[in-house]
């Protein structure tokens, strides 16, 4: 019950988001809140998990699937220039969104 009610609070959030106006620096700053949490719920719920379980074997495991994980997203983001300022002539040539659709 929680769970669910929990996932879409998510889902209304997006929702909320894409029907109103809001400015990219308010959406990095909420991005920015969400990864926090996010690390909050990894350090304090998951982490204490894997110590538990007691093996070294598993817990090298978690802890190199981490590193991939982050790995990973560092590198689909390195050419990510969603909020670099695009110059007048590269902002007029493609709709001002830098291929992502946004205003």
């Amino acid at each position: 019950g929680l769970n669910f009610l929990s996932g879409m609070s998510v889902l209304i959030g997006a929702i909320i988001v894409v029907a109103s106006d809001v400015s990219d620096d308010k959406i990095g700053l909420m991005l920015a809140f969400g990864a926090g949490v996010y690390l909050h719920i990894a350090a304090t719920e998951c982490m204490p998990r894997i110590y538990k379980c007691g093996t070294a074997w598993v817990r090298a495991a978690s802890i190199l699937a981490f590193i991939i994980g982050t790995v990973l997203i560092g590198l689909i983001l390195l050419d990510h220039e969603h909020c670099v300022p695009e110059s007048a002539a590269t902002a007029a040539s493609d709709g001002g969104g830098g291929g992502h659709g946004h205003r």
